[in-house]
């Protein structure tokens, strides 16, 4: 296991770490009921990944390694369909640019990433949401399985690469990549949480103005009507002595 290659991992693992905190500060509040925004987080994720690939780290033959497999897998887990397709479109095109032995196998890492991502999206996303504490559990075991697929997808190189980059990559892969996994689902996780705590607030404020809006014009009312029955009142007192 090369120390070099260690070091390319957690540097590129780091690289994706700090983009994610730029996410939660500046695109989590985005409005999800539409669609272009949704298009445009797209467009900022595959850029994020290509990104990513020029920060690569290059093994033979066009071979190259990075964590665009986290990165596709957790869009995927947490920011649903639109926004996933479209980075790993722009992911796998880019890929396809670069060429290589590897460029197919990367591309197919890219597609089985996104769909493991989505299938965790649609079937499991809520529950882990609703999970007050113990949910790291899951989110490490959902990095370990995209990246157990990510090694089988290795298979799929030409047959004389594939036991040396097996021989080489396994083990720092199955290392960094599931606890990478983990702390930038951890970190989405908690931006989803403080999303739906501001929304909360931001609800309980609209129901606070609407219930005192009402109450007002129920006491403009109540006032209007002892206003006129009291003028009612007077005009009957007033014909009652004339």
């Amino acid at each position: 296991m090369s120390s070099q290659l260690i070091k390319d991992l957690l540097l590129n693992t780091a690289l994706l770490l700090s983009i994610s905190i730029v996410y939660n500060l500046f695109f989590i509040r985005i409005d999800r009921r539409k669609k272009w925004p949704e298009a445009v987080l797209g467009l900022f994720l595959g850029g994020v990944g290509i990104l990513l690939m020029i920060n690569t780290v290059s093994f033979a033959n066009g071979i190259i390694f990075d964590t665009r497999s986290i990165l596709i897998s957790v869009s995927g887990l947490f920011l649903g369909y639109l926004p996933t397709v479209i980075a790993a479109l722009m992911v796998s095109l880019y890929r396809l640019y670069l060429g290589g032995g590897g460029a197919l196998t990367g591309v197919l890492v890219t597609v089985t990433s996104a769909a493991i991502g989505l299938l965790w999206h649609r079937y499991r996303l809520p529950k882990i949401v609703k999970k007050s504490a113990h949910v790291w559990p899951e989110l490490y075991l959902f990095g370990l399985l995209v990246h157990l697929v990510m090694l089988a997808d290795m298979l799929t190189l030409p047959n004389a690469q594939v036991s040396a980059v097996l021989q080489a990559i396994t083990l720092p892969v199955l290392i960094i990549y599931p606890l990478g996994t983990l702390l930038l689902c951890l970190v989405m996780l908690q931006g989803l949480k403080n999303q739906a705590a501001d929304d909360n607030l931001r609800q309980s404020r609209e129901n606070y103005k609407n219930l005192y809006y009402e109450f007002q014009k129920k006491n403009h009312c109540c006032a209007h009507c002892w206003t006129r029955s009291r003028i009612w009142f007077f005009i009957r007192i007033s014909k009652a002595f004339i």
